[in-house]
């Protein structure tokens, strides 16, 4: 029977694994990636024990914190074990010299591993004492290894070896995983590693000097002798040596006649082939007990990038190591030769941890201002940190460079600058002559310039670096690990009121209008609006931004593109049409798609989506763009962020976080890059790089295209884009014949014959989610757009799994929005161009003032759904009527009448409020 005192020892043994699937934690917010500089990072202390040492990154500079994640490397001698233990974070691994074998174990699995019992028994000298050993699985590593250990997985590692072991840990703090702090932890259950323990804790304690000890040992050190003795059913001084209180040799002991355990005998030839054949599984076959952990990069033959000139680069993720997906992690190996060049390009779904295994290098990093925060050589066993979206290039020494990065997200993504597949090839090359103020000669050579796509040998110039680091910008994905600001900007909304923009900022054709996205309600949101105008002919210069965006056209047409990296440039024009041409084939253009839009258009574009937008149109184009910054897809901080590459916008850029008069040097990310290397990288003269820096360009960030934009585009009819306005979207496809590079971006959703709910005597109210457009379960957004006639009512109701940022496009209405208190934090009229935002869970009314009202909701989840308080569909209906007689006090008669008294779903026409009856 079990003892009380064995609860225990239960609860510490729960913290060895504690779980895959968690909610997520918000330790981003806390630090935000406000890098005015970045620095190459070498460890800045060591642990010593008795069969190696463990070195640390200070997991507190300003990098690491911007990342959320820690860095160790373990030195560990030949024979030497590294002391079981597990961390608060999933780890990854990479094995940089030596060999060896190692032990994840995982709780509720088998015991797959047994010796033999002939065996066993064959040892007449030992008798009993070595009874059959039976364990989990034994799994090898060697040199070029990346090894998968879950958060909270108990782990061991082992040097079988005669050399010494060198392993380079990351551990992701930020992980959905931690649900403790952003502290690494690591938890041991043997020895006695007080060094090891206070390294960690001395990092999280701001400057406890290693001299001044506390109390620190294993985790059975907290549990008395007794229990433990009853726990395992053994004497109480085997008890006493689980503690280890006596136990001076460290966290990496020393194992004299080599560590004795059950594993396979196989050859050298098998063991070869095994190590050849490991990517080869598709992952269905596996269980986590059987997952493979591991997975190697240095093979050259696995490369997954090649160019003989410069260099190759292998990659480790989700598709060829299941397991990182549980992970969230990838990594990446690189070789460049002597002077090679990496293109220019940005992460767009990841953080990227660079670590230097031989070599050196010039990398340059580039922020959202066009500053260089990071422009220097890094050498063998430094660390850099590329932000997500940050802009970088590297160029190898006269030595050549050898790295491992590794990602934040499990299939990280980047978008190059320069190169056969960047997001400038994308570009028709008009937009390219007309943002850079070029020729269009200069335009067609700096698009075209580059045949190679992502490794450039060294008559490329070393320079490139530059340029290919602001490439990386303007891209940085779409599937990442979930960002959580919202813990730090909790919900405490006292007051909600309705708001208009508090800033603008005007260019050469337009203005932008800015809300102040630091107010409370946005905060809670988790979101930033703008609202762009665009005047006839006027171009919205190329970008991308740190958050995924969706864009209601209020007013106006025009076309746009969506540069989706790697896809190819669909939109081509006809040889036969340039040969007509006094220019002959200097103007044969290709691009990617372009896409129209019209006045009611919701459009889509993913996180990190170079875009650009222009209005063909004879009158004002009014975009009003809603930038999701708590977005999963966001790796950096809440602030909404935009990298031109194009102009000098300086004002709007300096707009985000700053009031109207406080400036700060910015410009586009091509302005961080030296000319020279520019040139280089796009193969032009460097009065054409100069161009593309802007730094003269006094236009701003909307420009005016004086004779016309010329792009690829199919010509139609008005007959046809009528037909395909009315059949693009609902019904007419599913979304599965779709690609990313072809997916539909927008849905209209001002047809009154699309909508969703009618009630002839209210209004009608119109969706669009993840069923109609799914583009839009990438970016976890929707919208609603509503029409109410005069005085109607749209049911009291609760948002269940979004807040709602409620946008006035005509008319005006009353809204009342309570909180859990019962307390009205908002009851106001709100009147066309104001915004107000009804936060989660909040109970919500509208009322359409005399002249009726028209809305757009934008709602941070991709299937919103609401609950309604009122109406035939609504909770009060689903409530047994005995419960709202108690519930309220009131006569089942009552109670009767109040649940069955409404037959309308959700929006109820002004004749309701006396009495009569309309049907929605």
């Amino acid at each position: 029977m079990a003892r009380p005192s064995l609860l225990s020892l239960s609860l510490g043994f729960l913290l060895i694994f504690h779980g895959c699937v968690a909610r997520q934690q918000q330790w981003q917010q806390e630090n935000e990636c406000q890098l005015q500089r970045i620095n190459a990072l070498e460890p800045n202390n060591r642990v010593e024990a008795e069969a190696g040492e463990s070195q640390f990154w200070d997991w507190n500079n300003d990098q690491f914190q911007c990342a959320g994640v820690a860095m160790i490397r373990h030195v560990i001698r030949s024979k030497g074990l590294l002391l079981p233990s597990y961390t608060n974070t999933p780890s990854l691994v990479y094995i940089e010299r030596g060999r060896g074998f190692h032990e994840v174990i995982f709780p509720g699995c088998a015991e797959t591993f047994q010796s033999s019992q002939q065996s066993e028994q064959g040892r007449e000298q030992e008798g009993q004492r070595f009874q059959q050993d039976r364990h989990q699985k034994i799994r090898h590593f060697r040199e070029g290894d990346i090894v998968a250990i879950p958060a909270g997985a108990a782990h061991w590692l082992y040097n079988d070896g005669d050399k010494d072991l060198v392993a380079v840990v990351l551990l992701d703090t930020s992980n959905n995983a931690n649900q403790l702090d952003r502290n690494p932890r690591r938890f041991f259950f043997a020895g006695n590693p007080q060094q090891e323990q206070e390294q960690e804790q001395q990092y999280g304690q701001q400057g406890r000097k290693r001299g001044q000890q506390e109390g620190c040992g294993n985790i059975f050190r907290g549990f008395d002798v007794e229990t433990l003795a009853e726990a395992f059913n053994v004497d109480t001084e085997t008890a006493r040596k689980l503690r280890g209180e006596n136990d001076e040799r460290g966290h990496i002991v020393r194992v004299e006649r080599g560590l004795q355990v059950i594993r396979p005998q196989m050859s050298r030839e098998e063991q070869e082939r095994q190590e050849q054949e490991q990517g080869r599984g598709n992952g269905l076959e596996e269980t986590i007990c059987s997952a493979r952990l591991r997975e190697n990069i240095n093979d050259p033959s696995s490369a997954d990038i090649y160019n003989p000139r410069a260099g190759r680069l292998t990659n480790v993720n989700s598709f060829n190591l299941p397991i990182l997906r549980f992970l969230q992690l990838s990594a990446q190996r690189g070789v460049l030769h002597r002077n090679a060049i990496k293109a220019p390009h940005w992460n767009l779904n990841s953080h990227s941890v660079i670590y230097i295994t031989r070599g050196d290098a010039r990398i340059q990093i580039v922020d959202q201002r066009g500053e260089a925060v990071f422009d220097t050589q890094i050498r063998e066993g430094q660390v850099v940190i590329a932000p997500q979206n940050y802009a970088v290039m590297k160029q190898a020494g006269n030595q050549g460079v050898e790295w491992v990065s590794f990602r934040t997200n499990d299939n990280a993504m980047i978008s190059t600058l320069a190169g056969r597949t960047s997001a400038i090839r994308a570009i028709p090359v008009d937009v390219i002559a007309n943002a850079y103020q070029i020729s269009r000669e200069e335009a067609q050579r700096l698009k075209f310039g580059r045949e190679e796509t992502i490794l450039f040998g060294p008559s490329s110039s070393r320079s490139l670096l530059s340029l290919l680091l602001g490439c990386l910008l303007l891209f940085h994905g779409c599937v990442a690990r979930q960002q959580q600001w919202q813990q730090q900007n909790e919900c405490q909304i006292q007051r909600i009121n309705a708001l208009e923009p508090n800033d603008r900022v005007q260019a050469e054709a337009g203005e932008s209008e800015l809300w102040d996205w630091k107010n409370d309600q946005f905060q809670c949101a988790g979101v930033a609006v703008i609202r762009h105008r665009i005047q006839p002919k006027g171009l919205l210069l190329p970008s991308y931004t740190n958050a995924p965006l969706l864009v209601y056209i209020e007013q106006g047409r025009g076309f746009h593109e969506v540069i989706f990296p790697g896809c190819a440039e669909t939109f081509q024009s006809s040889q036969q049409s340039q040969g007509q041409s006094q220019e002959g084939q200097r103007f044969q253009d290709r691009h990617q798609k372009i896409r129209h839009f019209r006045e009611g258009d919701i459009v889509a574009i993913p996180a990190g989506a170079a875009h650009w937008l222009y209005n063909d149109g004879d009158r004002e184009l009014i975009a009003v763009v809603l930038l999701d910054t708590s977005n999963n897809a966001n790796q950096l901080d809440q602030n909404p962020r935009r990298f031109f590459f194009a102009g000098n916008p300086q004002k709007e850029q300096g707009q985000h976080g700053k009031k109207g008069g406080q400036q700060e040097s910015c410009g586009n990310i091509f302005r961080g890059f030296d000319a020279e290397a520019l040139a280089e990288a796009f193969n032009v003269d460097t009065e054409t790089a100069r161009k593309l820096q802007g730094e003269n360009d006094q236009r701003g960030h909307i420009v005016r295209v004086e004779r016309e934009l010329q792009v690829i585009r199919p010509p139609m009819s008005r007959e046809e884009q009528e037909r395909q306005e009315q059949g693009q979207g609902r019904g007419s496809g599913n979304g599965l014949e779709e690609t990313i590079c072809s997916a539909r971006l927008r849905e209209n959703i001002d047809d009154p014959s699309r909508a969703d709910i009618f009630n002839p005597d209210a209004g009608r109210l119109t969706n669009v989610n993840s069923f109609n457009l799914p583009i839009l379960r990438l970016l976890q957004l929707s919208a609603e757009r509503g029409v109410l006639h005069r005085n109607a009512i749209k049911a009291p109701h609760w948002n269940l799994n979004s807040h709602s940022v409620i946008y006035i496009t005509r008319g005006d209405a009353r809204i009342q929005i309570v909180d859990h208190r019962g307390e009205a934090v908002f009851d106001d009229e709100i009147r066309q161009g104001q915004i107000v935002v009804a936060p989660q869970n909040y109970a919500v009314v509208k009322q359409a003032g005399n002249q009726g009202v028209e809305w757009v909701s934008f709602m941070t989840n991709d299937n919103a759904m609401i609950n309604t308080l009122a109406g035939r569909t609504s909770a009060m209906r689903g409530i047994p009527v005995d419960v709202i007689a108690n519930a309220y006090q009131i006569s089942r008669e009552e109670a009767h009448k109040l649940k069955f008294n409404r037959e309308e779903t959700f929006l109820f026409g002004p004749s309701s409020r006396s009495g009569g009856r309309a049907s929605a």
